[in-house]
């Protein structure tokens, strides 16, 4: 984003911040219907159009900080398990074992060099590929190849980590657009991670955004 951008992006920021009724001409907003905050069907619908076609943040880059490091994300009800591969990479997949469904990571966080099924012993690298099985043969037509886990999409914006359960949606800097920008200022880059708390609200996530 051009400075001049920036600058009439903060303009507008301090307007914001400083008037006390609507601009001149701005139509009347329509009221909402309280079932938006309390109607379950809607909420599906948020999770279907929203939360499944939207980057979502997950955590820090020092929360899995060296290969091998992994931790376990469900807050859309999904067991996925965030994995820092020996390559550097940070890598999301369902913690789901591709024979019978058992999870590969019992542990909400930890180290590890292999994501073993704790059911039939199945292995995956870090790159979720599935390198061994027990018992190979009982699995004499297993293409080992075509069973790794399923992976969901990950980027990195600095030191944070966002996945995206759309296969055919935008970038995250793309869906970011200027916004990316404007953030540079905080140096994700460089930020550390020094706390971590989580609340469980009754109520709508709307209300407390």
């Amino acid at each position: 984003m051009e400075q001049q951008a920036i600058d009439n992006l903060r303009l507008l920021m301090e307007f914001e911040a400083s008037r006390s009724e609507p601009p001149s001409g701005f139509p009347a907003l329509p009221d909402l219907p309280a079932g938006r905050y309390t109607d379950q069907r809607f909420y599906e619908l948020e999770k279907q159009h929203i939360w499944r076609k939207s980057w979502l943040f997950v955590g820090h880059v020092d929360q899995v900080p060296e290969p091998g490091s992994f931790m376990l994300w469900d807050n859309t009800g999904d067991p996925l398990v965030v994995v820092h591969d020996d390559l550097g990479r940070i890598n999301t997949f369902y913690n789901t074992c591709r024979h019978r469904g058992a999870p590969v990571v019992t542990e909400a966080q930890g180290k590890k060099i292999r994501l073993t099924c704790i059911y039939h012993g199945w292995t995956y690298d870090l790159q979720g590929n599935l390198v061994n099985v027990r018992d190979p043969e009982d699995f004499r037509d297993l293409d080992l190849s075509c069973r790794g886990l399923k992976s969901v999409r990950t980027e990195m914006f600095g030191n944070l980590i966002f996945i995206n359960f759309d296969e055919l949606a935008p970038s995250l800097l793309d869906w970011l657009g200027p916004v990316a920008d404007e953030l540079a200022e905080f140096q994700f880059d460089n930020c550390r991670l020094v706390g971590h708390q989580a609340f469980d609200l009754q109520c709508n996530w709307k209300i407390a955004m």
